[in-house]
């Protein structure tokens, strides 16, 4: 009974995969596309920064190409037009 039990957690303790790790610093493109209620789909394009090596500031940052069409800026310009 032992030896079952104790080749069961191998098994699993062999079969879960290790969390992944990002590297301290890089940065990535990306394309995000948002429904607006009672609009078309809006599409804009924008970078992530990611930095973990100095704690005291942001460790990331978003920066999107333009205000229009992204999920924050771009709904709040549409209900204020």
């Amino acid at each position: 009974m032992k030896f079952v039990l104790s080749t069961a957690l191998a098994a699993i303790a062999a079969a879960t995969p290790e969390a992944p790790l990002w590297p301290n610093v890089f940065q990535q493109t990306f394309t995000e596309t948002v429904k607006y209620p009672l609009k078309k789909l809006a599409t804009t394009t924008g970078t992530y920064y990611y930095d973990v090596s100095n704690p005291a500031d942001l460790m990331y940052r978003i920066d999107r190409a333009e205000g229009i069409n992204d999920r924050y800026c771009g709904l709040t310009h549409h209900l204020t037009s």
